[in-house]
């Protein structure tokens, strides 16, 4: 293995080091081999050997979500693009967001696109998703998600690659929403979202039902906190690695 990362075959991120390296209590450790435990969508144990001169590095393993497909959804300016940089930071997942491809495209979300573009937006993302599963991804989708049929569309990509699938709901309360709306167009940092178009998706968007089984995070100052527990919660084995003998 020497060393390298193999989340697509072992989900591991962290696999034996052929080199010397300190465990957590400032011993230095040996192992000649040592077993860890696949993600619970893998097929079982997994036996790693090591050769004498090789060092265990026994920090905690943490075993990666492998063709995942985690969807975001939430109304205009909840943070779902914060949640999918730490996801991508914390899962190594790949981002595919909706807004950049209009953007590639010529096109302003928030100016009102006509539906056969939306449509076209999505089978180019679409694409995208399917090629990066198809590697054995994390693939995180940043978009509204607004309405149950989008949902169901991506649900069905996951389940025609044969990965997971979480949807992601990040809420936040229209009062919050509106004053980052105005806070973004005194000092932009993103695009705006005109008030016609804002008016029309919101009273279009379809909240997630208990049925879709969404993972609900509050748009606050602890979003980010909130995004590394669901990674650690959902996404890792919550069991610690065992060193040799144990």
């Amino acid at each position: 293995m020497n060393g390298r990362r193999a989340e697509t075959a072992l989900g591991l991120s962290r696999l034996v080091h052929p080199c010397r390296d300190r465990i957590p209590d400032g011993s230095a450790g040996t192992v000649t081999r040592w077993v860890e435990a696949v993600p619970r969508w893998g097929a079982g144990p997994v036996e790693l050997a090591a050769g004498p001169e090789c060092f265990w590095h026994a920090r905690r393993v943490s075993v990666e979500a492998s063709e995942q497909l985690v969807l975001l959804c939430g109304v205009s300016f909840a943070g779902k693009s914060t949640v999918a940089a730490v996801l991508a930071e914390q899962l190594g997942a790949q981002v595919v967001s909706l807004d950049a491809v209009n953007a590639e495209r010529g096109l302003s979300s928030g100016q009102g696109i006509p539906v056969e573009e939306w449509e076209r937006t999505h089978g180019i993302a679409g694409d995208r998703v399917r090629s990066a599963l198809a590697a054995g991804r994390v693939v995180v989708v940043d978009d509204t998600s607004s309405l149950r049929s989008l949902r169901d569309r991506w649900r069905e990509v996951a389940q025609q690659a044969g990965a997971g699938f979480t949807l992601v709901w990040v809420r936040v309360d229209r009062a919050e929403m509106a004053r980052r709306l105005q806070a973004n167009r005194s000092a932009p940092t993103r695009h705006d979202v005109v008030d016609s178009v804002l008016t029309q998706f919101l009273a279009d968007f379809e909240a997630p039902t208990e049925a879709e089984g969404a993972v609900e995070l509050l748009s606050d100052d602890r979003l980010s906190d909130q995004v590394t527990a669901l990674t650690a919660n959902r996404f890792n084995d919550p069991r610690p690695a065992h060193g040799p003998g144990k």
